[in-house]
């Protein structure tokens, strides 16, 4: 599953090309597979020989609320920022007359906030001696990421590649 995060930001212009190419007889992105599977032994190894991983390991998963919280986010909000994509589509749908999709976007936002702070009160248990090292590497991915995007975004604009119109449907899956 990992492989398709740098084959999709490669499909979208915010990564090199060649990760999106697909092998004729197996279908399959192999230059993504093969820097990722380097990517993971490399981890795996840090993960073996270094007393401070779990640490590190514990910051790094709640970089992984933030991009939980921001799909939330865009549950709630798709319905009305983006009506006509929404309506008919397989996201629209209800359950007793209620939508589901915001439901589940304010869910996924309140579980993220509270594991979120659940990690603040309990920061020390969690071998992290301070706030600034527990907030620093979810707010600099937020900052790092933004400004990734929107270089790149700059960059393919320059190109004549509108990655906006990427985001215009939804993509089949």
């Amino acid at each position: 599953m990992c492989q398709r995060a740098p084959f999709a930001w490669a499909w979208d212009g915010l990564a090199p090309q060649w990760l999106t190419r697909v092998d004729d007889r197996y279908h399959t992105p192999v230059a993504a597979i093969v820097v990722t599977f380097v990517m993971c032994i490399g981890t795996a190894a840090w993960a073996a020989f270094s007393p401070g991983f779990a640490t590190i390991f514990t910051l790094f998963t709640l970089v992984g609320f933030v991009t939980i919280s921001i799909s939330g986010l865009s549950a709630i909000v798709m319905a009305w920022r983006r009506p006509e994509l929404y309506r008919g589509s397989a996201a629209d749908w209800r359950v007793l007359g209620i939508p589901v999709l915001p439901v589940a976007g304010v869910g996924t936002v309140a579980f993220s906030a509270f594991m979120i702070g659940e990690a603040i009160h309990f920061h020390e248990a969690l071998g992290v001696e301070t706030l600034t090292k527990l907030l620093a590497p979810p707010i600099g991915v937020i900052v790092v990421g933004t400004v990734y995007y929107l270089a790149a975004r700059a960059y393919q604009n320059r190109r004549g590649i509108d990655l906006d119109l990427a985001y215009k449907t939804i993509p089949p899956d």
